[in-house]
């Protein structure tokens, strides 16, 4: 995001800022030099506060973008499937075609409280998938949720919009919470080959479900914990919850990043403060302030 009036724009589709933080979007082509550099950039964004969080090109190489938006008239399409705001902080999520300088999908996401996108993957029939976080309890969650009720204070979400699709009515294909009676913010997102989705992050609930095979099924301390969790959105209801666990220890974790490979293996990386290796060195690598770390997770 940008508070600069004149922070350089190329071929924009909003060549000025709209208000307080915009949103932007910049190209480069790295086999130019200087000024040259860069090719296209635009912002993005109306009155109030709009941050980008999240990126992905798709493969026409337009862009999408995921965030938070305060504005009342942050830009959306016709066909949104949410045109307007709550006024209490929505969650964004936004096509560009950069090369045209066209705004070609924008819609709100969220409740009457805050939300916000922070993760966002492009599927390969052009649905999108976004993990945020949100406090309204009247998130918008569909029939098939894994978790359709608000569990507390804050909790992750997974959603996945069809822009497609002509009737907006019909764009949720799956949306659900994650959360125990706690806050849970999601900080990553990944999809496996069949459709399945991993989303970690933190939490602070010590009712977080958790499923068999977790490498830590509660927590062992009394602050911030990360958190795994594996979604299948084609499972209806509690069972789409495949994968849940605690990455603990006494002190604070969380988990940062999350990515699955072709056999299922799913790597996680983070920080703590403590140490996370259930079957692992039982020494403290640090002294007490906090050290990355980095697993693998064998489903």
């Amino acid at each position: 995001w940008s508070t600069s009036d004149d922070l350089p724009t190329v071929g924009a589709y909003q060549s000025s800022r709209g208000g307080s933080y915009d949103a932007f979007v910049s190209v480069f082509d790295i086999s130019k030099t200087n000024k040259d550099t860069l090719v296209l950039g635009t912002f993005i964004g109306g009155t109030g506060q709009d941050m980008a969080r999240t990126l992905a090109v798709d493969p026409s190489g337009a862009v999408w973008i995921g965030g938070l938006s305060f504005s009342s008239d942050f830009p959306t399409t016709v066909g949104a499937y949410k045109p307007f705001s709550s006024d209490a902080g929505d969650g964004f999520l936004a096509k560009l075609d950069m090369a045209g300088g066209k705004l070609l999908y924008s819609t709100y996401v969220g409740g009457s409280a805050f939300d916000e996108v922070k993760k966002l993957v492009i599927e390969p029939s052009g649905r999108i998938a976004a993990a945020g976080y949100t406090l309204s309890p009247n998130f918008p969650t569909t029939s098939n949720a894994a978790q359709p009720a608000y569990g507390g204070n804050s909790d992750a979400f997974l959603m996945i919009i069809d822009p497609q699709q002509a009737d907006f009515t019909k764009a949720l294909i799956y949306s659900t919470f994650f959360g125990g009676s706690d806050g849970e913010v999601p900080y990553d997102l990944r999809r496996d080959t069949a459709g399945r989705y991993y989303l970690c992050g933190y939490t602070l609930s010590t009712d977080l479900r958790t499923t068999s095979g977790a490498i830590a099924s509660s927590t062992a301390g009394q602050s911030i914990d990360g958190f795994v969790a594996g979604i299948d959105p084609r499972v209806s209801g509690s069972s789409a919850l495949f994968y849940g666990s605690y990455v603990t220890s006494p002190g604070y974790q969380i988990v940062q990043n999350i990515d699955v490979d072709r056999d299922g293996y799913l790597y996680v990386g983070g920080l703590s403060t403590g140490n996370v290796y259930v079957n692992g060195p039982t020494n403290r690598f640090g002294d007490g302030n906090p050290d990355g770390f980095l697993f693998v997770i064998q489903q």
